[in-house]
Order: C-alpha cells, then sequence, then structure tokens
C-alpha cells in the first residue's frame, strides 16, 4: 500500500546513494518481470517494423573535457519513428501486442488494417471498434494515438492540466479523442482506469498498479531496444561506466536497467536516476523502502517526468538497480537544453525537450562541487551515457527556454 508525501521543497539538488541496491547477483528474470526471451521478441518485432531506424549515439568530446571526464555519449531519441521521443518503442508495440490479442479471442476482423506491421503494411486484421486508452504528459499519448491510428482502432487519451496546447495537439493529429483532466498524471490516471472499466477499452500504459501489471511490461520490453541499440553501438574497448536516466514513473529507467544488468551482470555501470523536486517519487519511495505517493501538482519544466508515484511493474529493478537518485530543480534542466543547443566548437548540436535535456542537467548538478562527484564517482577516468529521450515536443517553449526555434539550431548545426 502506497503512503501519501508531501513534496520537497527545496531549491537545491538532492543526490542519495542506495544502499541497497544489488551489485553481487546475475540478472534474474523470476524477480523482475522482463524474461531474456520476452525481450529478445519485443526486440525482434520492433526491428522488423517498417521505418524503424537505430537512432544517433553522439559523442561530446569537447563538453567532456570542460566537465573533467574521460567521454560523454549521448543517446538522442530526438527522431524515433517521427514521434521525437523514446516513447515510440514501448507504446506501440503494447498496443500492438493488444490488438494480437484481442484479434485471438476471434473478434471479427477489419479487411486490409494492419496488425502484424503498425506502422505500414496491409493484412487483414484488427477488429473493430477496439479503444485504446491512456493517460499522458504528452509523449506516451501521442505514441499510443499514433499506433492506434495505423492500426485502424479508437484511441482516447487523457491528459492533466499542466500539459500545454502544443503536445494535446501533436496527440489529437493522430485522430486521438482527448479528455482534458482538472488534476495532476496520477489523477489522470485513475480517470483512465475508471472510464476503462465502464466502457470497455483497454488501457495500454508504462504505468502500473495493482491489478494492472501485464501491458506496462510490454512497453518495457519495447524500451529494451535501446539497449540492444547501445550495445551495437559502444566501443567495446571503451564501455560507460555511468548511466544517467530519467525517473518519471520509472518504466524506461527499470527497461534501461534490465537490459544492462542482462548484458553486463554485476559490472553493469553505474546508473544515476534523476526526477525533479516537485515529482521525487522513486527517490522517496526507495528511501522508505516501499512505494509511496507524492502528493501536490507535480508543476516543473520536465513535464514527461511529472509523476508521483512508482509502477509497480518497474519498482523491483528502481529499487535494487539504481546506483544513486538525484533531484533537480527545473534551472538544471532548462541549462542543459541550453547547452546542447549551444555546443562548443566541434561537438555537435543536439535539439533537446525539457525532459529530455534533464540527464545532462543532472550531471551538470553533480559536477557542480566535490561532495556530489565523490557521491557519483565522477572523474577524469568516467564514461557517461545520457538519454536524450526527447526532441523539442512543444517547439514554441523550446524557443522561450533556448531563444532559438528548433529548426534554427538544426540548421545552425548542419552549418
Amino acid at each position: 500500500m502506497t503512503v501519501a508525501i508531501a513534496p520537497l521543497d527545496t531549491g537545491r539538488p538532492i543526490t542519495w546513494r542506495n544502499p541497497g541496491v544489488d551489485r553481487s547477483s546475475d540478472y534474474d528474470a523470476g524477480r523482475f518481470g522482463l524474461t531474456e526471451a520476452a525481450m529478445a521478441q519485443a526486440q525482434r518485432t520492433i526491428a522488423a517494423w517498417p521505418g524503424y531506424q537505430v537512432t544517433p549515439l553522439h559523442r561530446l568530446d569537447r563538453l567532456a573535457k570542460r566537465l573533467g571526464l574521460n567521454s560523454l555519449l549521448v543517446k538522442a531519441e530526438t527522431d524515433r519513428l517521427g514521434l521525437d521521443s523514446f516513447k515510440a518503442l514501448g507504446a506501440p508495440y503494447a498496443v500492438e501486442q493488444v490488438v494480437l490479442g484481442e484479434a485471438s479471442r476471434g473478434r471479427r476482423m477489419t479487411p486490409g488494417i494492419s496488425v502484424t506491421a503498425p506502422h505500414g503494411g496491409a493484412r487483414d486484421a484488427a477488429p473493430p471498434r477496439i479503444t485504446v486508452t491512456c493517460a499522458t504528459d504528452g509523449n506516451h499519448g501521442r505514441a499510443v494515438a499514433w499506433a492506434a491510428q495505423r492500426l485502424g482502432v479508437d484511441a482516447v487519451i487523457y491528459v492533466p492540466r499542466m500539459v500545454s496546447k502544443a503536445r494535446i495537439t501533436a496527440i489529437a493529429r493522430h485522430g486521438a479523442q482527448i479528455v482534458e483532466v482538472d488534476g495532476n498524471y496520477d489523477e489522470a490516471v485513475a480517470c483512465a482506469q475508471t472510464d476503462a472499466d465502464r466502457f470497455g477499452r483497454h488501457v495500454v500504459s508504462d504505468f502500473g498498479y495493482a491489478g494492472y501489471e501485464d501491458v506496462p511490461r510490454l512497453c518495457m520490453l519495447g524500451y529494451t531496444m535501446l539497449v540492444r541499440e547501445l550495445v551495437g553501438q559502444l566501443d567495446p574497448a571503451e564501455p560507460p561506466t555511468h548511466i544517467v536516466i530519467q525517473g518519471g514513473c520509472g518504466a524506461f529507467a527499470a527497461a534501461v536497467i534490465a537490459g544492462l544488468w542482462r548484458e553486463w551482470g554485476a559490472s553493469r555501470p553505474s546508473v544515476i536516476v534523476l526526477e525533479p523536486i516537485a515529482a521525487a517519487g522513486l527517490y522517496e519511495s526507495a528511501r522508505a523502502g516501499r512505494p509511496v505517493f507524492v502528493s501536490g501538482d507535480h508543476d516543473t519544466v520536465m513535464g514527461g517526468l511529472a509523476c508521483g508515484t512508482v509502477s509497480m511493474p518497474a519498482w523491483p529493478l528502481i529499487r535494487d538497480g539504481v546506483d544513486l537518485f538525484v533531484v533537480l530543480p527545473d534551472r538544471y534542466a532548462l541549462e542543459a537544453m541550453r547547452v546542447y543547443a549551444s555546443p562548443i566548437e566541434g561537438d555537435p548540436a543536439i535539439v533537446a525537450g525539457e525532459t529530455g535535456a534533464s540527464g545532462l542537467g543532472a550531471l551538470l548538478a553533480l559536477l557542480e562541487n566535490r561532495e556530489t562527484r565523490l557521491a557519483a564517482n565522477l572523474d577524469e577516468h568516467s564514461h557517461v551515457l545520457l538519454f536524450v529521450c526527447e526532441g523539442a515536443t512543444d517547439p514554441a517553449a523550446y524557443r522561450r527556454h533556448v531563444g532559438s526555434s528548433p529548426d534554427q539550431i538544426l540548421r545552425l548545426s548542419k552549418g
């Protein structure tokens, strides 16, 4: 049972090293719920999607030198299948599996709609009037709506009041019905579930709770594709020593941890998970030793991380697999956006949204002083990997924060 606590009230970053992290065991699928066979199946399926491409891994050598690191790598999810975020892996894979499940139960088919290739192709497949639904801060709902549109099923997406009009428009562009909730993300989750039970809809979320864990695990399986890509992109002679991952409800971080643990075992890189001060549910849960709920509006520019509690399927991997938690004021994410947009000469420019840039924001916070450097074991020998998990999903907000439009930054980067 979760316990409600007040949000943190501080303008300074918080770091906390997890005393319960497991650095001795091999990956245990029974313990964590994501089997190697299921990961492999998801990865094979996604690799076969029309339009699928490996996203780039950038080197920021000049910035690494300035920060006193050996190397700095950035996995950029800014153009994943045209959806500008890593969510294009998890939600579409889960939607596809839900629709396939309905088809296997003998539902009547609609000719000409593709189930096995949600991003193109054509086979007799999707049963009529299936409706998928979810709550979202933007990116997940967009990916669910996009997958539903390509499968020929309906989508109803619930958005909390803090979601910008630009992000709502991006979801609606894929034909989804939008329901605006006068509350935070967790309240939108509850509304989506209540209406799904009432109207017979299928919730497709990476946030899992009691009685709803199978579909979130499908989303997590989709996210493990990033680790498969990374293994093929990294120099075996120079593996990362530290990986910084965005927190949110924990699904993305847990999936990456599972992939890393499976690949490298106890010698996997040190995992640093970041959250905004307004919604530090993973940090608070880890400190309490059990899932807790952070109350409040969760008002942060890092909208993709505005979750008050941990997803239940993700919790064991967060509890046992995170080495260090970092809780950030918004200003660090905004500064990181500007650093990515105005790189040191010789480094690439990267268009990163508020949530996308937050990994670099956490790194900047950790490197501010000797105490936090030591807490994270960061020094001149460190090889750090960051995720830019989203691009400029709200171009107007991006321009306000950075001073230039995403297109201007991209044009400048091309010279």
